[in-house]
């Protein structure tokens, strides 16, 4: 029986990054409807490119619907 590992999504941790820092320099600077979703923007951008570094490191690793196999 094999074993895999679920492999971690950046995305959404820089996605929740974004969003936080975005919200605290719109609440600085006194537009909050404008930098939220510029934060949000800037985690989406980071999260993908971080998620994809990792999935070109791990190139020759078996993938199962995002599931690393574990031998």
């Amino acid at each position: 029986m094999k074993k895999y590992k679920k492999q971690k999504n950046y995305m959404e941790i820089y996605m929740c990054w974004g969003i936080a820092v975005g919200t605290a320099i719109g609440i600085i600077l006194d537009n909050f409807v404008i930098y939220m979703p510029v934060g949000l923007a800037v985690g989406a951008v980071v999260g993908s490119f971080v998620s994809a570094k990792n999935r070109n490191k791990n190139k020759n690793a078996p993938e199962i619907d995002g599931n690393k196999e574990i031998e």
